[in-house]
């Protein structure tokens, strides 16, 4: 039962992602750049210090397929440690949590 939650906000978390990044294509340009900028976040400070086996160089550098990798591991342990503390929110404001009488 402890579990579900975390699994639940962890889930919540990576379909928010996937329903942004899917959409991006269709929301104004601002909200487009963001999505796009924040998912490749873990993998800009390889980038600057220009690591080439990560990124596709051109115009502007881009993530190749083991930076996107590592932009999905982060996020993913980032979802999981996240839904870990508001598991622990839930179950401090949640009124049938183990220990509690009245």
């Amino acid at each position: 039962m402890l579990g579900q939650y975390r699994v639940t906000w962890f889930i919540a978390f990576v379909a928010v992602h996937a329903v942004l990044w899917s959409v991006k294509g269709y929301v104004p340009r601002g909200l487009s750049e963001a999505v796009f900028f924040a998912s490749f976040l873990p993998w800009l400070p390889f980038a600057w210090a220009g690591v080439p086996w990560l990124s596709v160089q051109g115009i502007v550098a881009t993530p190749n397929n083991v930076g996107l990798a590592w932009c999905a591991v982060v996020w993913l342990a980032v979802y999981w440690f996240v839904a870990g503390g508001l598991r622990r929110l839930t179950l401090m404001l949640s009124s049938d949590r183990p220990g509690k009488h009245g």
